[in-house]
């Protein structure tokens, strides 16, 4: 049996890692919310939107950045394999354009 397409990238677990990061992220903001909304007393809510909301946000933005920079990566990767294979394509052109000359 084959492996599907997408799990043969081997961006894929990145990405994947990635995106899990970001999600983390969010259910840290959703808990620090939901522990800052159970109380009235705001000294005990602002070291829950602290630790939540900021902690959330910065896992939201280090997967998100760490994640368009794979994908820019994965997309540099894939433009210069296809350079490669034009070059390649040109270079026998111009060889048998040389060879028909001869």
């Amino acid at each position: 049996m084959s492996r599907p397409a997408w799990t043969r990238d081997p961006a894929t677990p990145s990405l994947a890692l990635f995106a899990g990061v970001v999600l983390t992220g969010f259910v840290a903001i959703g808990l620090g919310w939901r522990v800052a909304a159970r109380t009235l007393l705001v000294a005990a809510q602002v070291p829950a939107l602290v630790s939540g909301a900021l902690g959330g946000l910065v896992l939201v933005t280090l997967g998100a950045g760490l994640a368009s920079v794979q994908s820019s990566r994965r997309l540099a990767a894939t433009e210069r394999a296809e350079t490669e294979l034009l070059l390649d394509e040109a270079h026998a052109l111009v060889q048998a354009f040389k060879a028909r000359q001869s």
